[in-house]
Formats: structure tokens, sequence, C-alpha cells
């Protein structure tokens, strides 16, 4: 029989990263299968594929390596990174938080993979760029300008849904990694060993076939048939008979299957241990939603809405927004109804289809965007039925809105009433030594901002002048208003301007006493409400409670209990607060939904997924209030 050698391939390791929901496996699976699943589930841990290609006349089979994008499953994601070959760094074209956590990803890569940055091939992935123009709110721009400053070379946009540019995405990772591999000999220390299921097994000379025994052998480590990206054959094993060629296959194809069992099984061996509670305590409550549900409380951020005022030196008057300043959008109004629907699905069997005073009650600031909000998500969570339908061409039905006036307003307030304690002790730390420091080292960014809107602007004269400026680029890019030139340098890819327009958010919960005020009172109307629902005391006896706000009062809830993730709340964003019943004790689980259709668990703090609310009490009892708010707003003498 004619011997037929087998062409040559080199194996490649490609991790993809990004934040959850910017559609990493949609990349994969489009790449590999051709087929895109518009319903396809969050990862969990890790998956990966392999897929065959040609570039440039060199084959290879890339090991595209999927994981998980939430916060939760790094435990299960980063011991993977080390022996990769390419890394993508994967971000949603309408989804500027994703492209903002970028640098995060591009660290923790580094970091676990152990490798020299800039002698590594990482590739920025622009998907879904099929959304329509208005809402894209990462520029091509933006995105030169930010790989420029990580000296990243390659970029790309593609849309999974479309199979718009997913091979070249591909195509454009293996040429930036043969460039590298031609410009240097990368240090096997910084990369460590690809994970090649099948390299390093060789057959013996001619008298020993691989049907007799002792057939393989491990290679020499030092040859260079196993040097790292050795080209290798389709079967990674070298061939000495047709029957050789067919267990070769069939070996190769039960190692791969074994190595993804064994993958799915540690996943979920590491998921388990890492939900489980601080204290090692196996028995304590470690899945999602576990026990019966009790209570609800929804705490939400209202919708798109129109700029608060127009920033110094900003072109954009009045008359660009005929709905006024700080006002509720029809993209704002869509958002809410579509929270409202969401929380109808959510709790399908928990809520009567039919709205009853007795089951639920809602409260807003006073503000008419929070209140407009309210009133659309209401629309969407309870449309008429049966007799509630008044108007057959219109379903909606009128629900009340609760709502306190502002200057009285201690939990839903956009800021902190009249409160002398509270208001000492901002002022004090505003000229604290920490903020000192701060200020000095943004003088260069607070001088290029006075120059350009021809006003003073520091945190001295006005702590909130720097977030007013990035809040009124976000309201104006997303309704596709062009930005000044000189904004460029700052928006939306500055990370020095973006943490300083967060920095505002933090000083009202920097200390505990502060905490107390704009956190702790809030904290404790939750509590103590499902203490009421627990005893019996809550009257009416419901199961739903919605707050309408803003989201400074979710920036403070979350630093308050230590849950906050260093990024800015996105509109018609929603903590959920769930009490359940379990073993007949009462836990406390909180979730945190952003745009996506699954809100993301949230771990409280030394008490994990699910926590007693006993607990809560204890963990919390340093800003937890012990009298009213007229009586802790005094000062001591």
């Amino acid at each position: 029989m004619t011997s037929m050698r087998p062409s040559k391939t080199t194996l490649l390791k490609v991790v993809i990263l990004g934040d959850g929901g910017v559609g990493k496996s949609c990349l994969m699976n489009r790449f590999v299968t051709n087929v895109f699943d518009e319903n396809s589930f969050h990862t969990i841990g890790v998956e990966f594929l392999n897929k065959d290609i040609e570039v440039d006349g060199e084959k290879y089979t890339l090991q595209i390596w999927d994981t998980a994008g939430q916060e939760r499953f790094k435990a299960l994601r980063t011991p993977f990174y080390r022996g990769s070959d390419i890394c993508l760094l994967a971000y949603a074209i309408d989804d500027l938080t994703s492209f903002k956590g970028l640098a995060q990803w591009r660290e923790e890569f580094i970091k676990y993979a152990d490798i020299t940055s800039n002698q590594f091939p990482f590739i920025v992935v622009g998907n879904k760029n099929d959304v329509p123009p208005a809402d894209r709110e990462v520029t091509p721009e933006a995105v030169s300008i930010w790989c420029q400053e990580f000296n990243i070379s390659s970029f790309i946009e593609t849309s999974a849904k479309m199979s718009k540019n997913i091979v070249e995405a591909f195509k454009l990772a293996v040429q930036q990694w043969q460039a590298l591999e031609k410009s240097t000999e990368r240090s096997l220390r910084a990369h460590g060993e690809t994970i090649d299921l099948t390299q390093g097994v060789n057959l013996q000379p001619a008298d020993r076939t691989c049907c007799s025994g002792n057939s393989f052998t491990n290679s020499n480590p030092n040859s260079p048939q196993t040097r790292r990206h050795e080209r290798v054959s389709d079967s990674s094993i070298q061939l000495t008979s047709e029957r050789c060629s067919i267990f070769a296959v069939c070996f190769k194809k039960i190692i791969e299957m074994s190595c993804k069992i064994l993958l799915f099984l540690t996943a979920i061996f590491l998921l388990k241990s890492y939900t489980a509670s601080p204290d090692g305590d196996r028995n304590a409550p470690n899945i999602q939603r576990k026990g019966d549900l009790v209570f609800v409380h929804v705490l939400h951020r209202h919708g798109d809405r129109t700029p608060l005022g127009q920033y110094p030196g900003g072109k954009y008057d009045i008359s660009y927004w005929p709905e006024g300043w700080g006002q509720l959008t029809n993209l704002g109004k869509q958002q809410q109804h579509e929270l409202g629907k969401w929380l109808r699905r959510r709790y399908k069997n928990f809520l009567s289809t039919t709205y009853n005073t007795s089951d639920i009650y809602v409260r807003s600031s006073d503000v008419d965007r929070t209140l407009m909000s309210l009133q659309s998500n209401l629309a969407g969570l309870f449309p008429p039925t049966n007799n509630q339908i008044w108007n057959p061409s219109l379903m909606w039905q009128p629900i009340p809105v609760h709502t306190t006036p502002e200057k009285i307003d201690n939990l839903l307030a956009g800021q902190i009433p009249e409160c002398p304690s509270y208001h000492k002790a901002f002022d004090d730390f505003v000229e604290s030594v920490e903020m000192n420091v701060f200020r000095e080292s943004n003088l260069p960014l607070y001088e290029f901002l006075s120059v350009h809107t021809e006003k003073p602007i520091d945190y001295f004269h006005d702590i909130w002048s720097v977030p007013d400026i990035y809040d009124s680029w976000v309201c104006e890019s997303s309704h596709n208003l062009t930005l000044p030139q000189w904004s460029l340098t700052l928006f939306p890819h500055n990370e020095k301007f973006y943490k300083a327009a967060l920095k505002a958010f933090y000083l009202p919960t920097a200390t505990k006493h502060l905490s107390k005020f704009s956190g702790g009172f809030l904290l404790k109307d939750l509590l103590d409400r499902f203490t009421s629902k627990i005893e019996s005391s809550l009257q009416p006896d419901r199961k739903l409670f919605i707050y309408s706000t803003h989201d400074f009062n979710i920036f403070n809830l979350l630093l308050s209990l230590d849950l906050f993730d260093d990024k800015f709340i996105p509109y018609s964003a929603a903590v959920i607060l769930e009490l359940r019943n379990y073993k007949n004790d009462h836990y406390v689980q909180m979730f945190y939904k952003n745009s996506n259709e699954n809100p993301a668990p949230m771990y409280i703090p030394g008490c994990g997924v699910l926590c007693p609310l006993s607990k809560m009490y204890e963990l919390y009892d340093d800003i937890l209030p012990k009298n009213d708010f007229a009586t802790e707003c005094q000062l001591e003498e």
C-alpha cells in the first residue's frame, strides 16, 4: 500500500474573555459549527471546541476555550489560562460597560496565564455590530485609541448573529500569532505549556506495531518533535500503518471526550465549593433560589433620561431635549416596561395575574423620571386582565404610586435631606488627607477640563463637576449627538477620567458613619420589612415592594454592603432581595440585574449566596441606625 504522509498542523490554544452576555459562546459556536443560538445560556466555568483552519498556507488546529464572564466564576476559569497562545478580548458594541471591562480582563489574563504582556497576541473583538446605530455605545475610534494605549495591534468588529467577520476574526488572531512567532522566539517560562491532548505520543520502530504490547513511549521532551508549537500531523501521531491511523484518531477522540467530561465535573465541584458558606459548612444552603419564596423587594434605577443640564462649554442646550432636563425618554419608558414584563415572567408563580393592593406596594422618589419609570414598569408587570380591562383598545390600567417629598425623604431621594451630623462628616471627609491626595493626583485632568469648559473644575469647587460632564457625554452619545473633539481624549476609554467621575459616588459611604445615613436607613427599611413579614405583622400582608429611585441610592446600598463592582449603575438596573424559607429558617438572597435576562446572584461578604436574615443584622450592625432619622442627624455635643 502506498504510504501517504499526513499534512502538518500546529495546535494553538485560544482563550476568549469578556463580560457575560457579550456573545463569547456565540462567537465560538458560530465559528466551529456555523450555528447561532439566540437563547444560549451563560457559560458556567469553561467550555472548549476544536476547529481546523488554514491561514496563509499553513494548517492549524484551534483549541478554543470559552470562559464564564461572571465574577462568581473566576475561580473556575482562571486555572485554564495557562498555556494559551492567543487571547480574544471580547466586548459588545452596544454595551459600554463591557468595553470598559477589557482592561480588567487583560490584567486578569496576564496574571493567571503568567505571560509577558508585550509579547503576547491579544485580539480585541467587538461583537454585535448588527445592532442599530442608535444602540451603539462604543465607537471604533475609541477602541483604536484603547488598543494603542495597551499596545494591541489587532481589532475587529463581528456579528455572531449575522455571521459577519467570524472566520476573519480567528484568522486575524492566527496571523497575529504568526507575526510574533516570526519576530521573536517566545519564552517557555512566560507562556507555560499548551494543553495538547495527544502530544508526546510516538510509536516505536517498525518491529513494534500499534497492535502489539508496549507500543507507545514518551517522547524526549528536549527533542524537536516535542518542542512547543512543533508541527505535528493531523492526528498528532506518527503513523506506521493504516490500522494505527484509525486507532490513533479514535484514541484522540476518546481523550478529548474524557477531558471534556472531566472538565465539566471539575467545574461542578468547584462551583459547589465556591458557593458554599465561607465557614466551610457544606450543610449550609449553597444553591440559587433554594427554599420557598416568601417576599420580594425590588429597588431599581429609572430608565434612560435626558441630561440633568448643560455642562459648561457644552453646545447642546435645552432645544435638543424636548422633554426637558432630566426627563425620562421613550427609550427609558421601553426599558422600564421590559423590566416590568421580566418581573412578571420571573414571579409568574408567585404573583397573581391581576393587580390587588394587598399584594403589592410601590414607591418612588419624588422626581418625574422615577415616577414615570415606575408607571412604565407597572404597565409591563400588571397589564389588565379579565374584569380589569376597562378599555379594550388600551391594555393599561392605573396603579397607585406612592412618594414622599424630596426634602423629607431619607430613603429614596437623590440626595440626603437636611442632616447636620451627615453633612458635617461629609464635609470633613472631602477635606481629608485622602481626598487631598486624590485631588493632587488628578490635577492635570482638572486643568484640562477647566480649559475646555472655561470653568474651574475640581473636587473642592464641586464634587459633581466631573461626573456631571461624564453623564452628559453618556446621554449625548447614546442619542447620537456628536461630542466635542476634545472629549475623545477622555471619553469613553480614559480610565483616569472614568475613576474621577466614579469617585463622587464613593464619598457618601466613605466611612461607617456616612454609610449609616446613605445606605443604613434604606437597608434597615428592607430588613425590618422582612422581619415584619416573618412575624405576620406586615399589614396588608403583601408579597412585593418596588422602589423606583436613582443610581445614587443603588450605589449607596451596594457600597454599604460591600457589594459594589466599580462600575456605573446602568439605566433600569435593579437590586432584587428575596426572602426565602428554608428548613424553617429565613434567608435573604440578593440579585443584581442590569441588561441581561438572568440576574447575577450576589455573594454577601461573610455570609454567602443565601444569608440568614438574623446574620444580615449582625453583619451590618455598625451601619444600621439605632434611632430615627431626626435623632441620628443631631450633632454630638
